[in-house]
């Protein structure tokens, strides 16, 4: 068990170290300080004070004692060693401290230190110090010290260290009356960020640390841009009953090269367009309207192509169902930081990019659907989805037909503006008449249905788009189509920003290689007396490589994307023979080649042909010089259907249905 503290009146003695007790020892006059005592140590410039001390019974140390303390002229508290004090003022302090034994009776002598407090000239602003950003010039400071009857000194750009060899200038302090001095200075500033440094000066002695203040004199007005989603495009028309919303884009970039101040909002305000054209105050405009109003909630800058100095707000105008159907002009102006923005009515401004102007109506077609449709490489779209269609009790849907989500916006709906046709060519229903990008198509004949007619020999490029290493990717199929924008007129201004999107599934169809007729397909010479050993023949891609083109994939892309098919062979003084094998085994071409009846023969690294001449030399050698030539017809083939060298083909084009 903790042993109690001993019954009767301790001893109570502050350590005499540093430790124990501040610097700036006095030996006081009063004990309430009302005369200055005399100065013992220097006094400190600390606003805080340690005390250690020891309490104990005939020398022996009292762990089990209490102590109490007292500063000034305040009251007795509860207090343990070391004790701390904060924030001291100025002047001369007395601290007391006693143990309180057992059975409570204090030390009737409680130990005493004095000491006094003298801390150094500080310079502090009188709120309000000048912002930090500002578009005026001239600013004031109002200055003040902890040291009654103290001047200044101060500093503006030339001297921001607050050191070094340019003195401070010097200007008095205003009144000696006892009580701190108020200073108040204006300085002028300099486009850019300024530094204003103050310092105080009192009993010979100085502020340690200058006082700072730095702002941004900015004269740059911030641009402004507006667009919107819901509207689509500056004045077009908008649906009032939905939630109208605009995105406010404001850049305060200096293209002098001054530092920003950094957008912080915009001022917005709504009104009709007369109000605008006339000049007019829109506070006189009848309600829902709103005058100029400041609109920062939910000001960010975290898009991809913002920067440092832009920032963007998506500003809704809230109910604006009960306004008079017309058109109305939405004006904005980024506000910076240093309260710079322009002035959207000025002449200059009136009809720029501070404005967005929408008609706001509820006589507005709706969203829209656009029917799919599905068709062949190189065909044109069929009216129905179904070859059976109309007349068999089947499904019909017509493809490519644009209409109204809800068919009650059919009344307000008079035209589609047709963009971004991809792939392709669009066509009205009669497959003739063409629509360019851009036309508008009344809704009547949208609702029956358009025709699309892909682009003619596509391949894998236009049916597959890139990836990352640019080669086609099969998992990514490209676009075939166009986009519908509903519209109330057949102009811009009814347009609404609705896209409804035609999509057409494109289905590939192998399209036939084709030979460059004008070009020569010869083999290497060959000499009567050759025999199967030194008559090597020619390599089959050899002989067509010059003149072989395949739409649906370039020469030699792949070991099968290149052959022929031989459709007769002049054999009168020979044998044409084929080999699959690079010349290990040959066999002769058919007997019955016939169009109809062709030998097919890939062009692989191991296919080649060779003609075997016949020529009768009774075992000798010819007495004569004697040369002719021998030949075989044959067409490209893609080798698309996998079969190999040595089959035997036969002619069919089934995509269309018919041979």
């Amino acid at each position: 068990a903790a042993a109690s503290a001993p019954s009767g009146a301790p001893d109570t003695a502050i350590l005499p170290t540093a430790r124990g007790r501040p610097r700036g020892k006095t030996s006081p006059v009063t004990d309430d300080a009302r005369m200055p005592g005399h100065v013992i140590e220097t006094p400190t410039d600390q606003s805080h004070a340690t005390f250690r001390w020891t309490v104990s019974f005939g020398g022996a140390a009292c762990a089990a004692c209490a102590s109490e303390c007292k500063l000034d002229q305040g009251a007795w508290v509860s207090c343990t060693s070391p004790f701390r004090y904060d924030d001291l003022e100025d002047g001369e302090h007395n601290f007391r401290v006693r143990g309180i034994g057992g059975d409570a009776t204090a030390d009737p002598t409680p130990d005493r230190y004095t000491w006094t407090i003298r801390k150094k000239p500080e310079a502090r602003f009188v709120s309000p110090r000048p912002p930090a950003n500002t578009n005026v010039a001239t600013r004031e400071f109002r200055l003040t010290s902890n040291r009654a009857g103290a001047t200044f000194e101060w500093s503006l750009n030339a001297n921001v260290t607050g050191g070094g060899t340019h003195p401070f200038p010097v200007f008095a302090s205003l009144g000696r009356d006892g009580s701190f001095p108020i200073t108040a200075l204006n300085v002028t500033g300099e486009r850019g960020y300024n530094t204003f440094l103050a310092r105080a000066r009192a009993d010979a002695e100085s502020s340690p640390t200058p006082l700072r203040h730095v702002w941004n004199y900015d004269l740059r007005v911030p641009t402004t841009s507006i667009s919107s989603a819901v509207a689509g495009w500056n004045n077009s028309r908008v649906k009032k009953d939905g939630n109208v919303t605009f995105v406010l884009v404001g850049d305060d970039a200096d293209p002098e090269g001054f530092p920003p101040s950094g957008v912080v909002g915009f001022r917005v305000r709504l009104t009709n367009v007369t109000v605008l054209t006339n000049g007019a105050n829109a506070s006189s405009v009848a309600a829902p309207l709103f005058d100029y109003r400041f609109a920062a909630d939910g000001l960010t800058d975290d898009s991809p192509k913002m920067n440092s100095h832009t920032r963007r707000l998506t500003f809704s105008l809230g109910d604006v169902s009960n306004v008079t159907n017309g058109a109305y002009v939405l004006s904005a102006a980024a506000v910076d930081a240093a309260g710079n923005y322009a002035d959207p009515d000025a002449s200059a401004n009136r009809f720029g990019a501070n404005h967005y102007h929408v008609f706001l109506t509820d006589e507005i077609p709706g969203p829209a659907f656009v029917t799919p449709a599905t068709t062949l490489e190189d065909f044109m779209t069929a009216k129905y989805n179904d070859t059976r269609c109309p007349n068999a009790s089947v499904a019909c849907l017509t493809q490519l037909s644009i209409n109204q989500v809800n068919p009650a916006d059919d009344a307000f709906t008079n035209a589609y503006q047709i963009t971004n046709v991809t792939g392709g060519a669009l066509f009205y229903a009669d497959g003739v008449t063409k629509i360019e990008n851009g036309d508008f198509v009344p809704a009547v004949n949208a609702s029956e249905g358009l025709r699309f007619l892909n682009a003619r020999d596509l391949n894998d490029e236009n049916f597959f788009l890139k990836g990352e290493d640019g080669e086609e990717d099969k998992t990514k199929p490209a676009r075939f189509g166009f986009i519908a924008w509903p519209s109330a007129s057949f102009d811009q201004q009814g347009v609404l920003f609705l896209p409804a999107y035609g999509n057409v599934s494109v289905v590939p169809v192998n399209d036939p290689p084709v030979l460059n007729r004008s070009l020569e397909y010869r083999l290497d010479g060959v000499y009567v007396l050759d025999s199967s050993v030194t008559n090597f023949g020619g390599y089959v891609k050899d002989i067509i490589e010059r003149g072989f083109f395949d739409i649906d994939g370039p020469f030699n892309s792949s070991l099968g994307n290149q052959g022929v098919v031989v459709l007769s062979a002049d054999e009168t003084r020979g044998e044409w023979q084929w080999s699959a094998d690079d010349g290990a085994r040959w066999t002769a071409f058919p007997d019955d080649l016939a169009p109809e009846r062709p030998l097919l023969l890939l062009g692989t690294d191991h296919d080649r042909v060779r003609y075997v001449p016949d020529y009768p030399t009774g075992g000798g050698l010819p007495f004569a010089d004697v040369a002719w030539s021998a030949s075989f017809a044959f067409r490209a083939w893609d080798a698309n259907s996998s079969r190999v060298t040595g089959e035997r083909g036969w002619w069919t084009r089934s995509d269309n249905g018919s041979p």
